[in-house]
């Protein structure tokens, strides 16, 4: 059941980022366009997300990033599972490595979106 809390959250962070991202990039896009036209001044190079756009903006990158975690994170809970029923691992190392990389996910999903 771990394995599924992991995917379901892969699937939210990685929309939640993009959703997050683009209207992130959209603004200073459109901030920097009447930077640009009242002061003739290059403000979209000094900004991280217009500058960032072709990677963090990046569907196929992201599914790389969240994914690479989330698998890891998946693997560890499996770990887990597998350490507690073979008596292995003992029960209070299984339920960490089991829940600080779901609680890590949590976090991260919780702080896009608020942020």
């Amino acid at each position: 059941s771990f394995v599924t809390y992991y995917l379901f959250l892969f699937f939210c962070i990685t929309s939640s980022w993009m959703i997050y991202y683009q209207e992130r990039w959209t603004f200073y896009t459109i901030q920097s366009e009447w930077v640009n036209i009242i002061t003739s001044n290059d403000e979209a190079s000094q900004n991280w997300f217009i500058r960032n756009n072709y990677k963090y903006g990046s569907i196929s990158y992201m599914f790389k990033v969240f994914g690479t975690y989330h698998l890891f994170a998946a693997l560890c809970a499996i770990i887990a599972v597998v350490g507690l029923h073979t008596g292995f691992i003992d029960k209070s190392i299984t339920d960490s490595l089991a829940a600080f990389p779901l609680l890590i996910a949590i976090i991260l999903y919780t702080f896009i979106i608020c942020k």
